[in-house]
């Protein structure tokens, strides 16, 4: 992630080796967090906490066969939704 005023790197986010790229990324509404889905033949989503400026994931998980291109937080910043051509 890149400052828009300055253009200076403020974030970058290690995925596992093999994940082939990222699909689709949301931050939730607060700002705090990042989620994005892979590549990888499984579509693994991964959550960063931004506050903490952590470069690992703080959760992943498989999230199936299908690609997704979208993802969505709730209001409350405790849920995002994943959506695909085949899934949501």
């Amino acid at each position: 992630m890149w400052d828009s005023s300055t253009a200076e790197l403020r974030h970058s986010f290690k995925i596992a080796k093999g994940s082939r790229g990222v699909s689709a990324i949301g931050f939730s509404k607060d700002g705090r967090y990042l989620a994005l889905s892979d590549l990888h033949n499984d579509h693994n989503m991964h959550v960063f906490d931004l506050q903490s400026g952590g470069k690992e994931p703080v959760f992943s998980k498989k999230g199936g066969p299908d690609k997704f291109f979208h993802l969505c937080w709730s209001l409350a910043a405790d849920t995002f939704c994943a959506v695909g051509p085949k899934v949501i």
